[in-house]
């Protein structure tokens, strides 16, 4: 089941706003990924990289972690 842009703008909003809440995010997803459950590991980490980070921000890091420069 598909969630809805509304749903995954509160997660954002959420995370944007509360510590705790952005740890346990994180705690999840790594849980998913550790036990097999890797398309919900891979959407919660998103989402937590998506709240904290920004999608600007991740370019502009990813940009820094290339190996050939």
């Amino acid at each position: 089941m598909a969630l809805t842009r509304e749903f995954k703008e509160s997660i954002r909003e959420r995370a944007e706003i509360d510590a705790e809440f952005r740890m346990l995010l994180l705690g999840e997803g790594v849980e998913c990924l550790k036990s097999g459950e890797f398309e919900v590991g891979k959407s919660l980490l998103r989402d937590y990289i998506n709240a904290t980070l920004g999608s600007t921000k991740t370019t502009d890091r990813s940009a820094t972690l290339d190996p050939d420069s």
